[in-house]
């Protein structure tokens, strides 16, 4: 490893959306900067099962003011925004060091900048900035069940294609929209199969409408079996042992997609020295310039979240984050996202979040349909 330093004005982590958009406002404000990232550019996205669709909008999804057209003019693929994002790393020369990942953070010497090291196959390197923005999203780890049997290799975290579950029984734990969205995917393929979710009924505040209603329909048709007030005690082989208040339940299944959520990598943040909230565990930070309580560290997209479950961030919501950054640390405005007038406009959380306004006080029951018999577990 070198012992020298480089110095730059900016260290951007994390090349998703928002630290993609980032990178292109400091270019193109000619600011010194490097970017890492420690897997390839939308790492979280390139994970998500084939053909899945995002629930936001191609103009809430387009970064760097270059529009994002479709041919159907419709909601977009995990497939499809990886190719935008790709055209816009290229378009705009984005010099962008992927496969390396900084492994650690410090404060320079009397506080002043900081102090990264990064990794990559060719070995350690060092690195001094002023100033450092994180957005490495909040989807860094599965957030795990705790269970026997959750390491199963029949047992996933992460979307998969349907196409693996035609004509199996397959188990989706979770309540939420990945869950959902996974339990109709494996539905639509030919899969029997069962949802098991802690609450006593799907949140429509939490949950795509659409989703819900489709779930709904085919509960009460019998074809998709959702198992309401229900909690994983064991995952075996060949299903996996539920508890109901008091109730112990036996399910069989040849698979079990683990629709929990995620949680983020917070490693860095915590060697600097960011401070996060008693309340719900998000980052301290300014929400007018995006810096943390530690100075000259910023966040950036859903980074913003930290650990918190009740604080959510969205790609539509965070592009102000780049304007406020460059604001705070320039003193320089930076115009809205797209170059026509009906795309020159912000986004703000009660536009994409589900249910802010005018949702059902009291979310309705699941009817859950008499159950069959479907085996018995070894």
């Amino acid at each position: 490893m070198s012992n020298e330093y480089h110095e730059y004005d900016f260290i951007v982590i994390g090349a998703g959306p928002i630290g993609i958009e980032i990178a292109g406002a400091l270019k193109k404000h000619g600011v010194d900067y490097l970017h890492f990232e420690s897997q390839q550019i939308g790492h979280t996205i390139s994970r998500y099962a084939r053909f899945t669709r995002f629930f936001s909008s191609p103009e809430r999804l387009s970064i760097c003011g270059i529009p994002l057209q479709t041919m159907h003019q419709d909601l977009i693929t995990g497939e499809e925004y990886l190719s935008y994002l790709r055209a816009v790393v290229e378009m705009l020369d984005l010099q962008i060091r992927t496969y390396e990942r900084v492994v650690d953070l410090r404060r320079g010497e009397h506080g002043d900048g900081f102090v990264l090291e990064s990794e990559s196959v060719v070995g350690r390197e060092r690195f001094r900035a002023r100033r450092v923005v994180i957005a490495t999203g909040d989807m860094s780890f599965p957030r795990l069940l705790g269970v026997p049997g959750e390491h199963l290799p029949h047992v996933t975290h992460f979307p998969q294609d349907p196409h693996l579950y035609f004509r199996k029984r397959v188990l989706v734990v979770g309540g939420r929209n990945s869950a959902l969205e996974s339990a109709l995917r494996c539905f639509r393929v030919g899969a029997h199969v069962g949802i098991s979710c802690r609450e006593d009924c799907f949140d429509t505040n939490r949950t795509n409408s659409r989703l819900n209603l489709e779930i709904s329909i085919l509960s009460d048709k019998g074809v998709i079996e959702t198992m309401p007030s229900t909690q994983v005690e064991e995952i075996r082989r060949t299903g996996a042992i539920l508890r109901r208040r008091g109730e112990r339940i036996e399910y069989p299944a040849d698979f079990v997609l683990v629709c929990t959520g995620y949680r983020p990598d917070l490693d860095l943040l915590r060697r600097v020295g960011v401070t996060f909230s008693n309340v719900d565990g998000s980052p301290v930070m300014n929400d007018n310039t995006m810096e943390t309580n530690v100075r000259g560290l910023y966040l950036a997209g859903t980074a913003t979240t930290g650990a918190s479950r009740g604080h959510h961030a969205y790609i539509g919501t965070s592009h102000v984050h780049t304007a406020n950054i460059i604001k705070a640390v320039y003193g320089i405005s930076t115009d809205h996202y797209g170059d026509l007038p009906s795309r020159r406009y912000p986004f703000v959380h009660s536009d994409v979040a589900p249910g802010v306004e005018g949702a059902d006080p009291e979310p309705p029951k699941i009817r859950t349909p008499k159950r069959k018999t479907q085996g018995v577990i070894r």
